[in-house]
């Protein structure tokens, strides 16, 4: 009998120690309809169908850790393999780490051909920050068309996308 209690005991404790470490999905946000980048030069990145580019959160305590994760479908049109299209997840409109655009989700691939479905591949970026304050915050996707190949046609796309910020 005093086995068994001590087994329970074990697994009770085994259970709450599991619990603290699960992660907590403070926000979120999908978006179906395809986002074209055309040219040079960066945007900031629609979250949802509605267009919406940034997206608030709330941390509780301060000095809160989160991490957010932006997944989606990502293709680049350039006849050169030196073009990219670079991410970065800005926490109240700072730059998260990666902080620089030298971080591809990704690239051409000498891929002349249109950034549609066709050409997607599926890519994760994800930044751990400690938010110094509690209260309401926004988070954004800053992305980047970077190329080499001079005169050259660039097209990026990004398609399917979701965006979680999680304690």
């Amino acid at each position: 009998m005093k086995k068994l209690l001590v087994s329970v005991m074990v697994l009770g404790v085994l259970a709450i120690v599991a619990r603290q470490g699960e992660a907590e999905v403070i926000a979120s946000r999908t978006r179906t309809n395809p986002t074209f980048i055309n040219g040079g030069g960066g945007i900031n990145v629609p979250l949802n169908n509605a267009g919406s580019t940034l997206m608030p959160f709330v941390t509780t305590q301060d000095n809160q850790r989160v991490v957010i994760t932006y997944s989606a479908e990502c293709g680049v049109r350039a006849a050169c393999q030196t073009t990219n299209m670079s991410v970065i997840i800005r926490v109240d409109g700072l730059n998260a780490s990666p902080t620089s655009l030298d971080s591809a989700m990704c690239t051409s691939h000498n891929n002349a051909v249109a950034a549609t479905n066709n050409s997607l591949v599926g890519d994760v970026m994800r930044a751990v920050v400690v938010v110094e304050d509690a209260g309401l915050h926004t988070v954004g996707v800053f992305a980047d068309l970077t190329s080499e190949c001079v005169g050259a046609v660039l097209q990026g796309n990004f398609d399917d996308s979701t965006i979680t910020v999680e304690k």
